[in-house]
Order: C-alpha cells, then sequence, then structure tokens
C-alpha cells in the first residue's frame, strides 16, 4: 500500500517522541497505513496506545505551467492523528503536543535531498467514533514534491 513518498512521510512521524499529561512519561504513538485491520477500541484499550496517527493513500496532482517544462507531481497525504481521554492520558491535550511536533518535524523535513514538504492544511475535530465516547482527531494534509 505504500509508496516511497509516503514512507518519507511515515518514517518522519515515526520519530516524534512526546509525553503524555505528566509530561515525564513518553507517549506510545503509532504510525500505520489506513485501511488496516486494526480497530480503535483494540489500539486504544488492548494495545494501549495513546496516539494513533494514521496515513491514507496520496491524491496526485500533475503540474506542468510551461509546455517545455518537466511535470512535478505533488502528492497530498492525508494524515489522521488520534487520540482518547483514559487514566493518565487527555486526549486534546495529546493533539495539541503531537500538534506541535508534527509541524516542528516537517519544518526540519522540509528540504530533503529529493523532495519538499509542506502542511498546507490542519483540521482539528472532536467526534463520538467507533464506540468510543470521545475521540479527539486532528487532520493534516502533508504535501510531497520530488525535488
Amino acid at each position: 500500500m505504500s509508496n516511497p513518498q509516503m514512507t518519507v512521510i511515515k518514517n518522519l512521524l515515526s520519530g516524534i517522541a512526546t509525553t503524555i499529561d505528566d509530561n515525564a512519561t513518553a507517549a506510545d504513538i503509532v504510525v500505520l497505513y489506513e485501511g488496516g485491520p486494526e480497530t480503535l477500541k483494540w489500539l486504544f484499550f488492548i494495545l494501549d496506545y495513546d496516539v494513533v496517527v494514521t496515513l491514507k493513500e496520496p491524491d496526485v496532482d500533475m503540474r506542468r505551467w510551461i509546455q517545455d517544462v518537466a511535470e512535478h507531481h505533488v502528492e497530498g497525504v492525508q494524515v489522521t492523528v488520534t487520540s482518547i481521554d483514559k487514566t493518565g492520558v487527555t486526549g486534546v491535550k495529546m493533539q495539541g503536543k503531537m500538534r506541535t511536533q508534527i509541524r516542528a518535524t516537517i519544518e526540519a523535513a522540509a528540504h530533503g535531498v529529493n523532495y519538499i514538504l509542506r502542511i498546507p492544511n490542519e483540521r482539528p475535530t472532536t467526534k463520538r467514533k467507533a464506540g468510543i465516547d470521545k475521540v479527539w482527531e486532528d487532520n493534516y494534509l502533508i504535501q510531497y514534491w520530488d525535488a
């Protein structure tokens, strides 16, 4: 399911580290591709993750501004960061911590050897989902350009 661009983004996001509410205990974060068999209840309550980050297959935008100039492919990867309230963890606080880390991570890696990254869109939401009372989700569009 993954392509090289998604692998770059997944590897960057897998390197994110933050803490839970006590600011001392490391948060357990999993980064995975959307569409797997995992359910939120299983990931949060059985495997005990504090944050789940999912990557959706990218939308590709081909740009050719001038006839004789090579095409540039811009891939938009939708990233969803999900957290919940549980003992010692406040979902909305985890969203704020992850937002700070995602922004810093993408900014630090924005100009790679063969690519450029940016976040043109963020969308926070709070919703009931998957039989869990309150689920916080932030959605990010991370764009990847071949350089």
